[in-house]
Parts: C-alpha cells; structure tokens; sequence
C-alpha cells in the first residue's frame, strides 16, 4: 500500500492554524518544537507535525 501524501502546509498556513505570530512560529523551529521542511527558498510544516505539536500541548495541560 502507498503513503498517502499530505500537502505541506505553509508557514503562514501554520501560523494561521495555530493562532501565533511569525515572531512565535521561528522561536518553536529554532527551540525544535516544530520541525520545518525546507525546499529551495520556502519553509514548510508537515500536517502531521503540527497535529503531534498541538497533542503535546494538550498532555502538558
């Protein structure tokens, strides 16, 4: 069976889908807490790391 591939999501998407600031969005790629894709000149999330990012908030709480 094949992987399915999800579009990856934009910086501004993500920032879109989580509510933050570009300011917050850099400081959780530069902390590690999401992992960017880069490709060429664009920086891109990986849906399924911002659903792992949004869950490990919720356990924290």
């Amino acid at each position: 069976m094949e992987a399915m591939l999800q579009p990856l999501l934009s910086a501004k998407e993500t920032r879109r889908l989580l509510g933050i600031s570009k300011a917050t969005l850099w400081r959780l790629t530069k902390t590690g807490a999401l992992r960017p894709v880069r490709i060429g000149r664009r920086t891109l999330f990986r849906p399924e790391d911002v659903v792992r990012f949004i869950e490990d908030r919720l356990r924290e709480t």
